[in-house]
């Protein structure tokens, strides 16, 4: 869906951007369901690169929120320690 912006005198603040135009993310637009390879791989190396950093993390995976990859860590943390293994 497109949004026109309306026409704002020059220096006036624009408050319908969107959060994609500002490069945020919209938890929207958040894939569903099983996490492919790919974003797994990207998880485990985002959880290397920044810990716990949810917010970084997320960035990192690009497809997915910062809640679903919080929620994806603590299943992952869990499976690890049952074969007593770890991220290094």
């Amino acid at each position: 869906m497109t949004v026109r912006k309306p026409k704002t005198p020059r220096g006036s603040a624009d408050i319908l951007t969107s959060e994609k135009e500002k490069g945020g993310f919209n938890a929207k637009e958040a894939k569903t369901g099983r996490w492919t390879r790919d974003e797994h791989y990207r998880f485990v190396e985002a959880l290397k690169l920044y810990g716990k950093e949810w917010k970084r993390v997320q960035e990192h995976i690009v497809t997915r929120s910062s809640t679903q990859a919080r929620s994806h860590a603590q299943k992952f943390f869990v499976k690890l320690e049952k074969k007593n293994m770890t991220i290094d």
